[in-house]
């Protein structure tokens, strides 16, 4: 009789391990390399072309409706979602206007996860709860403007609590494996790549560049140096993550080490201090609860030590001497860049306007002394929505607590509390300008299932002993006139023995 009937690497039946473990291919090296590659030449070529970006949008939302939508294949969906928000910044920088929608990354990736939860039938509502109480304010703004107008200031302030709102209703109720959370980092680390591409030749590649006190727009592929070094330094932190989760694979870790680096260098000389600094901290919060695991606290101190001396001993004076300079004093430079003075104003909109707030997308127009739009999400919900705006946050306060609080290995916790570091620190610098902020609270969001170990194959054992001696059977001495207990029974049965040795032989009773 067979012990077990589970193949070896085969998950059990009946396990969550096993309903997700297995379904798609781990990605190779040389094809991770092979789509970096891929997007350093679709940044060039789609650079300056709406067409093309245009083009490269359609087939990517067309792609993940087709190939991410699957509910039973969650995991697929979570990487096209990944991918999407990865290549938002790389679309922006490739046109800012004639090709794609400007908040066309957001929808895109909200319309992938709403496909998937209505193939899926389930729905969690706090989520919901925490968009639809931000609605409200939208009847104020239709008051105020034309109808142009108020659909542009309505897409602008609510789009991206929109995405938040997707990402957490659909990623709430899914079970990743930390495999299926590797591949969608990859993921959104592969367009990464065309950014740093851009953004190199605006400073490496550029035959003259010049680096000032204040953010640089050259050295940021043209595009908005405080949304480029953002996504480069969640760049980092997924890749980070994926080192940490991923075991062995050590040339596609050691690839991964080279991109944290590049992004590092290429986030840094845009001069906005928001990326580097953002991938610090939600690095070091995630460190924090994989300090009780013996194999996890190793790696972390090995990484740690590995990126220090690199960055310090050759990267930074490279930087400085590459800059004249400037890099150093930016990066001391203490100023909140009139992010102070808007938290400010912002709130004394709210307390002039307690309940309903001005109206979504208004807080900009109202008043406003400051050539700068919102930057801090916190006080722009108040100011904007009123009372309904600080419910909303309370929830969406509550969504990443009950995120937290279902974290259960050392692992999931790490991952857990960066994610959510990253995007409750990226509304205090950036609002909601980018969907990789859903995409952030999201992954906090996501359960993990346990990794699954394949079962050893145990060996066969015989269902009948060997021939060996045979002893004399016990007899009894019966009653007169009672037959034999073995009359009528045929031989191959009252002799299991005999029997054996027949079928041994190929002989048929």
């Amino acid at each position: 009789m067979i012990a077990s009937q589970a193949q070896p690497g085969r998950p059990r039946r009946g396990s969550a391990a096993a309903a997700l473990a297995g379904r798609d291919r781990e990605i190779s090296i040389y094809f991770f390399v092979a789509l970096l590659v891929l997007h350093a030449a679709l940044a060039w070529v789609e650079k300056g072309r709406p067409l093309l970006v245009m083009l490269h949008g359609l087939a990517t939302l067309g792609a993940a409706l087709v190939y991410g939508t699957n509910p039973r294949r969650p995991g697929r969906t979570i990487q096209a979602v990944a991918y999407i928000c990865g290549a938002e910044v790389l679309w922006h920088m490739g046109a800012r206007s004639g090709a794609l929608p400007w908040e066309f990354g957001k929808y895109a990736a909200v319309m992938v996860m709403f496909v998937a939860m209505l193939r899926r039938g389930r729905l969690s509502w706090l989520p919901v709860l925490y968009f639809a109480l931000l609605l409200p304010s939208v009847a104020l703004t239709l008051a105020q403007m034309n109808l142009f107008s108020a659909r542009e200031a309505v897409s602008a302030s609510l789009s991206g609590p929109l995405a938040i709102a997707a990402s957490l209703a659909f990623m709430s109720g899914v079970r990743l494996t930390p495999q299926q959370v590797c591949r969608a980092l990859l993921w959104f680390v592969v367009p990464m790549t065309g950014v740093a591409f851009l953004c190199y030749a605006g400073t490496f590649g550029a035959s003259e560049v010049s680096f000032g006190s204040s953010s640089s727009k050259a050295a940021s592929g043209g595009f908005g140096p405080n949304q480029v070094s953002a996504a480069l330094g969640f760049g980092i932190l997924c890749a980070l993550f994926w080192c940490l989760l991923e075991k062995g694979k050590l040339p596609l870790k050691g690839l991964l080490l080279l991109l944290i680096l590049w992004f590092g260098v290429q986030s840094g000389l845009t001069f906005s201090r928001t990326g580097l600094y953002l991938a610090g901290l939600c690095a070091c919060a995630g460190a924090l609860p994989l300090l009780r695991n013996a194999r996890a606290r190793w790696m972390v101190s090995a990484l740690a030590i590995t990126v220090f001396v690199v960055a310090h001993f050759a990267i930074l004076p490279m930087l400085d001497h590459f800059t004249g300079g400037a890099f150093q004093q930016r990066f001391e430079n203490k100023s909140l860049t009139h992010r102070d003075e808007l938290m400010t104003q912002q709130l004394q909109i709210w307390l002039s306007h307690p309940v309903l707030g001005v109206g979504a997308g208004v807080v900009d127009k109202v008043g406003s002394a400051l050539e700068y739009r919102a930057h801090t999400e916190y006080t722009r919900l108040v100011a904007e929505h009123g009372i309904f705006g600080l419910a909303a946050l309370i929830i969406l306060l509550t969504c990443v607590y009950r995120a937290f609080r279902q974290a259960r290995t050392p692992y999931a916790m790490a991952f857990c509390l960066a994610m959510a570091t990253f995007g409750l620190l990226f509304m205090v610098v950036s609002a909601t300008r980018l969907a990789v902020l859903g995409l952030a609270l999201g992954f906090a969001s996501a359960r993990f299932v346990p990794e699954y170990r394949p079962a050893r194959k145990i060996a066969a054992w015989p269902s009948r002993a060997p021939e060996g001696p045979r002893l004399p059977a016990p007899t009894w001495p019966l009653p007169s006139g009672f037959p034999p207990l073995t009359a009528g029974i045929p031989s191959e049965f009252s002799d299991p023995a005999s029997s054996f040795q027949r079928n041994q032989r190929g002989e048929t009773a």
